[in-house]
């Protein structure tokens, strides 16, 4: 009872600690003052996906998705771990640690390395550092060392595939179309990650698929979207190139 009270008072406290964080933010005026409200919940969401969809902002929205989907799987995943390598509660909440720090640090590394720009290059290459650290957890013999470290760069690579896709996903958005893009990429990402425990439980039921190996799972999807990624990686530049020379003119 107490380890739970403890829990719940931790979180109350980050929330507030988080609401404190933003208490100080500007306030900003609105982008597109004459946009009026739409009482259709679908509406927007299907207006933005179709303005996404003339240019490489949907693709970029869809990658940041799958992200969503391949963390879910993986955090249904960890607390497995508990019976795989017969641990204790509090070790197997390690490893969940592990991963959230991993991704901290990942992306803090990310933002030193791209300074004051964007960098679209480090998408594939934290796609491909996923990709290996995925295969290694579904085929190596777990134990709790090697999947620590192997969580560990999972986490770190996360970053550098996470920080620039939302970088782009604000950089390729109009100024009065950026709230409604970010809101629909929200919708779309929580829409992936509720298919991550469907995905969980046909591979863990009717598959029959030990809990490690499902890792395996989302590490073919993490390479098949290191390729789709970089088929599209040529068309973004090409339209960033294309979109400064218009500003310039």
């Amino acid at each position: 009872g107490d380890v739970y009270k403890r829990q719940g008072l931790a979180m109350v406290l980050v929330a507030i600690a988080g609401y404190l964080s933003i208490v100080g933010f500007p306030s900003l005026p609105a982008a597109n003052p004459t946009l009026k409200f739409d009482w259709n919940p679908f509406g927007t969401y299907i207006e933005s996906i179709k303005f996404m969809a003339q240019g490489p902002l949907l693709a970029v929205v869809l990658a940041w998705a799958a992200f969503y989907m391949i963390a879910m799987i993986a955090l249904l995943i960890l607390p497995e771990y508990q019976q795989i390598l017969l641990i204790d509660f509090a070790e197997t909440s390690y490893l969940l640690g592990i991963l959230g720090i991993a991704i901290a640090i990942g992306s803090v590394v990310t933002g030193l390395v791209s300074g004051q720009q964007i960098r679209p290059w480090l998408i594939p290459f934290g796609a491909g550092g996923l990709c290996i650290a995925f295969l290694l957890l579904g085929t190596v013999e777990p134990t709790y060392l090697s999947v620590a470290l192997l969580i560990l760069m999972a986490g770190f690579f996360d970053g550098f595939y996470i920080v620039p896709l939302q970088a782009l996903i604000q950089l390729l958005s109009p100024d009065e179309e950026r709230g409604r893009i970010i809101g629909t990429s929200g919708a779309i990402s929580f829409c992936f990650s509720s298919l991550g425990p469907i995905v969980f439980w046909v591979a863990k039921n009717p598959l029959g698929m030990a809990a490690n190996r499902i890792f395996l799972i989302c590490a073919a999807m993490a390479i098949i979207g290191t390729i789709y990624g970089a088929i599209q990686l040529k068309k973004i530049m090409a339209y960033r190139a294309q979109q400064e020379s218009i500003s310039e003119e």
